[in-house]
């Protein structure tokens, strides 16, 4: 499995949209959908499957992260998703599969692995900036020199579309936060807690951005550059 040429993406829930981006990353990208397939296949063949990928989606259910009676705050909470996530996510980190997390997919990871969330950030947080509307909205962000983007996009500022009524509250352990906007929501993370463990994750959708834009595609190419160099070893 180690010399094959194509690089293998386990992608629950893929749209179109998703997949268009993806494919874009490499002439030799697969993206497999794993809506309704067994979350073992991943633990059962660790070698199948290059990186997982957590695309955007309907909320978390709010008892994840222990706050059920925000629930009334929420939207398309679909548990038989939650579940297959999740249980990816922790065969993913068992066996040190690179993870790439895009809105709910940011979200999912910070639950997983002990954080919380603002169930609604218009309610439980001054904004100061939209970050959500009838279709995208535009707005800044900001990293560190020291973040992944850095490298991707050079400078410590860009800007990126926004589609979220949700954002990370209490970021989890391992995680450092990577970029954030200008009223100061998490809009990135990465993770730090093992230095084997390659996981980034984004609350913006770089699928539906400008390709030219390096917080979209060169984002993505950059990461599969890294899954690359683990899979070499």
């Amino acid at each position: 499995m180690k010399s094959r040429k194509n690089v293998r993406l386990a992608v629950p829930y893929i749209k179109p949209n998703y997949a268009t981006w993806l494919e874009q990353w490499d002439d030799h990208v697969e993206c497999v959908d794993f809506t309704g397939r067994d979350p073992g296949e991943l633990v059962r063949d660790p070698g199948m499957y290059d990186a997982l990928i957590l695309t955007g989606g309907g909320d978390l259910d709010p008892k994840m992260y222990g706050m059920p009676d925000m629930a009334i705050h929420c939207r398309g909470i679909d548990h038989e998703r939650d579940t297959l996530e999740l249980k990816l996510t922790e065969a993913a980190f068992a066996l040190k599969v690179p993870v790439f997390g895009i809105c709910r997919g940011l979200q999912l990871l910070n639950v997983l692995m002990g954080g919380t969330l603002y169930a609604d950030i218009a309610l439980l947080y001054d904004i100061t900036c939209r970050h959500k509307g009838k279709q995208d909205v535009i707005h800044g962000v900001e990293w560190t020199d020291s973040s992944f983007l850095y490298a991707v996009g050079g400078g410590l500022r860009g800007e990126v579309n926004s589609a979220h009524h949700q954002a990370i509250q209490d970021t989890a352990p391992g995680f450092v936060v990577a970029a954030r906007s200008p009223d100061g929501i998490i809009e990135a993370i990465e993770y730090t807690g093992d230095p084997g463990m390659l996981c980034q994750a984004v609350q913006w959708h770089p699928e539906r951005m400008d390709p030219e834009n390096p917080l979209s595609l060169k984002m993505g190419k950059l990461f599969l550059d890294r899954v690359r160099l683990l899979r070499r070893g």
